[in-house]
């Protein structure tokens, strides 16, 4: 084989080398994709799941109506609670020291 014959050969073997690894980096984001996709939406499912298996033990009689309410709040509470945000979360007590401040100032020049 000659110089440039070989030239040819590294080029395509490095290109295909190239499309091997962008094949590979695909799957793999793909996979982690739909695992993502998955988790989130089993989270969504598993509640609807609960409180349809409550209500299906309520109607054969396995739970009572009170147990079935009880149950029913806590799955509820849980999942409400994880869409509310902590109150360290929300400092306003800066927001509240600035207003405070401010309206004392207008107090104290009314006073004047």
């Amino acid at each position: 084989m000659d110089l440039h014959a070989q030239k040819v050969m590294d080029v395509l073997a490095a290109l295909g080398l190239l499309v091997a690894v962008a094949v590979a980096a695909s799957v793999i984001g793909v996979v982690i994709y739909r695992r993502v996709r998955s988790d989130l939406s089993t989270g969504q499912q598993s509640l609807a799941f609960s409180l349809s298996d409550l209500r299906r033990l309520r109607d054969k009689g396995q739970l009572t109506e009170t147990e079935y309410r009880r149950a029913r709040a806590t799955i509820i509470g849980e999942s409400q609670s994880s869409l509310i945000p902590d109150e360290d979360s929300l400092d306003t007590s800066a927001s509240t020291k600035r207003t405070a401040e401010l309206h004392g100032s207008d107090s104290d020049k009314l006073n004047a």
